[in-house]
């Protein structure tokens, strides 16, 4: 069998998990932020705000993870609860939009999914900020983010999706033929900026993202 997901009655000995730790991706977003802060000298009560589709498992561990790293940073912050702003991208920018009008004192805005994500970029540019004026970053590569990143305004995490489909299949491969469970496969993720976005044009044109 294979999950996407841990199990959480067979572990990797039975069933091989093929993924990544949402905690850990957020993290990873985390220690990037952390950095554009200490560049422009905000290490002190920074405004954190998250806007994510729902509040559910998903961006609770990647806001967890964030915060983790600003902790780890020696970053001191105000983080807003996590804003939902649905699965409408014209509803979500409104929402997010309403919210950056009302806290116009947020240092960052976060988006925690592959749709809150473009909503946040996009509203940063539409109320005229600066790139980097309002630290941001998100996931995945929508292409409304793809354009927020060649413009400077920050960064995305991205995983290698293309194998989510080579390594189950080499993992059933080698559990048909011999039996052998290989256990947890992790997927790597990686934050994408101006300074590599070029580099994944090219997935992103095929779809993978």
């Amino acid at each position: 069998a294979l999950v996407s997901t841990r199990d959480p009655v067979y572990g990797p000995d039975k069933v091989t998990f093929v993924g990544f730790d949402l905690e850990d991706q957020g993290h990873t977003s985390g220690v990037w932020l952390a950095e554009q802060l200490k560049d422009s000298e905000l290490v002190s009560d920074v405004k954190v705000a998250f806007m994510a589709e729902f509040n559910a498992p998903y961006s609770q561990m990647r806001s967890s993870g964030i915060l983790r790293a600003l902790d780890e940073a020696g970053i001191t912050y105000t983080a807003s609860e996590i804003y939902e702003v649905g699965i409408d991208l014209g509803v979500a920018i409104d929402k997010v939009k309403s919210y950056m009008l009302a806290n116009p004192d947020t240092n960052a805005l976060l988006g925690m999914g592959s749709l809150s994500s473009p909503a946040t970029v996009m509203v940063l540019q539409e109320l005229g900020y600066d790139p980097g004026e309002v630290k941001w970053c998100g996931f995945d590569l929508a292409p409304e983010v793809v354009t927020g990143i060649q413009a400077g305004y920050g960064a995305s995490n991205v995983d290698e999706v293309f194998n989510y489909g080579f390594y189950p299949a080499m993992a059933l491969y080698l559990r048909a033929k011999y039996d052998l469970v290989v256990g947890d496969l992790p997927i790597a993720t990686v934050m994408v900026d101006s300074t590599n976005i070029e580099d994944f044009l090219y997935w992103v044109d095929q779809g993978i993202k």
